[in-house]
């Protein structure tokens, strides 16, 4: 198939890479900067090229008109360095050895992380965040819960079941009917305006599925200014999780 374009946007170049697939259906997506394009594996020939140039150009038009909405917000650690979440102090502690896959403990206020060798930095990247989500994710997420759960005493008295954290960026929240809210990890180093934001939007949702006028007004009954607070996550695209800088502790 005919090779697309990069889409280049407010000083960010896209590359586009198309997949055939199994899947029934074509859709296109952004993934760690890269424009991805999907299509059915039966579309063949001029058809599958026409398909393929649909998505490109809507993804392309998209892109060309909100590029920050698309831009990598990958987290970044550092060893070394000390983050905050949910109101604690923890110190990265991250090496490199004779290993085939990565793992990661919270001990303390340390969060110790073992990678393998000779990573591509992205790679490395992506890897350590998610180690470092999956060692977080029983140190916070009763802190995060009850938060979510303040939140919804207050304003909303709904059945939740669960509060989880996801990896996605491009996404930051969703609902679900069995009353689980899923919020994405990056938020917890964002503005907390915007992790308020994103709850309050995903506890309106146990009252109205879509975003109808009367979602809308129950999000603002709540925060007034929440088109401020939208606007400030979809903008957002660039963060440091620390902050803080080097940390004092052994290893």
């Amino acid at each position: 198939m005919q090779e697309f374009e990069p889409i280049l946007a407010n000083g960010t170049r896209f590359d586009v890479t198309v997949i055939a697939t199994r899947n029934k259906n074509s859709y296109a997506s952004v993934r760690h900067g890269t424009v991805v394009i999907k299509i059915p594996r039966w579309l063949k020939g001029d058809e599958a090229f026409k398909v393929a140039n649909e998505l490109y150009l809507r993804m392309k038009k998209g892109i060309e008109r909100k590029p920050n909405r698309y831009i990598d917000r990958s987290l970044t650690f550092r060893d070394g360095q000390t983050i905050n979440v949910m109101d604690s102090s923890f110190c990265m502690h991250i090496t490199e050895g004779n290993r085939r896959s990565g793992a990661g403990r919270v001990r303390g206020s340390d969060i110790y992380i073992s990678l393998p060798e000779s990573l591509p930095q992205s790679t490395r990247d992506r890897l350590v965040a998610s180690i470092t989500r999956r060692a977080l994710y029983n140190p916070i997420k009763g802190r995060l819960a009850e938060y979510v759960e303040g939140w919804n005493r207050l304003h909303f008295n709904s059945e939740i079941m669960d509060v989880k954290l996801h990896g996605g960026s491009s996404r930051w929240g969703a609902y679900r009917p069995d009353g689980v809210i899923s919020l994405s990890f990056n938020l917890l180093f964002m503005p907390k305006i915007c992790l308020e934001y994103v709850v309050v939007h995903e506890l309106a949702h146990t009252k109205v599925r879509g975003h109808t006028q009367r979602f809308w007004g129950i999000v603002g009954s709540v925060l007034p200014d929440y088109k401020d607070r939208r606007k400030l996550l979809n903008e957002y695209s660039g963060f440091d999780p620390s902050g803080q800088g080097a940390c004092d502790c052994e290893r």
